[in-house]
């Protein structure tokens, strides 16, 4: 019984991280915000319940990483109110999003895919960028069109910018390990070291959205 009450008691941990780290996400937004606009103690404190949507808890039954583009299969579907162009994130970032779904299962393209494209920022600042994977690590993927005179650093910590329907803002991506200027324009490439291990995933979560998406079909699944 013991071992039982242990692996219970670790899956119950494992979902209170994920619900934490979106929580101090999105204070970490409002912080911000109350710190560059006026605001009252009342809006800053308002619920930490995400406003997008509620997590639904899945199981990776199937995981490639060295194809062009890789997959993950999840053990739930349609029947769980999962559909295409749902954010998937594990306990320590951003996985992909979902790209096909069955009553019972869900069909995942991770970071790692030629096609994946997520919105994203340098954390705690206003500098936007793109993170793309360029099939050379399971670990890494770059960030492209950060402009060449932001304070960007080397540990500084990439997130989604919020700008689509799929994440919040401020769910982390990664952490800046190096950066090329480019010698055609006035951006920089990032690279970034990925916040999740993709060779050791187990339990991931679906972020089932309130409103339509819209925005997201049009503009990330038509690239």
């Amino acid at each position: 019984g013991g071992y039982l009450d242990l692996k219970d008691e670790n899956s119950m941990l494992h979902d209170k991280n994920v619900e934490l780290n979106l929580q101090v996400a999105k204070l970490r937004e409002q912080l911000l915000d109350m710190q560059s606009a006026s605001g009252s103690v009342e809006e800053f404190l308002d619920p930490m319940v995400m406003s997008q949507g509620s997590l639904v808890k899945t199981r990776v039954i199937n995981n490639t990483l060295f194809r062009k583009d890789n997959f993950l299969t999840l053990d739930k579907g349609e029947a769980d109110g999962i559909s295409k162009g749902m954010g998937v994130i594990g306990s320590n970032g951003v996985v992909g999003i979902v790209y096909m779904t069955s009553e019972h299962y869900s069909l995942v393209l991770s970071l790692l895919s030629s096609r994946s494209s997520i919105n994203c920022k340098v954390a705690m600042t206003d500098f936007f960028g793109i993170l793309k994977w360029e099939q050379e690590s399971f670990q890494y993927a770059h960030v492209y069109d950060i402009p060449q005179h932001s304070t960007v650093e080397n540990g500084d910590m990439i997130v989604t910018n919020g700008f689509s329907d799929v994440f919040p803002v401020g769910i982390p991506i990664g952490e800046v390990e190096d950066m090329e200027k480019s010698d055609i324009d006035q951006s920089c490439k990032l690279k970034i070291k990925l916040a999740v291990d993709f060779s050791n995933l187990r339990d991931v979560y679906v972020l089932t959205v309130k409103k339509g998406n819209e925005k997201q079909d049009l503009e990330s699944w038509a690239k």
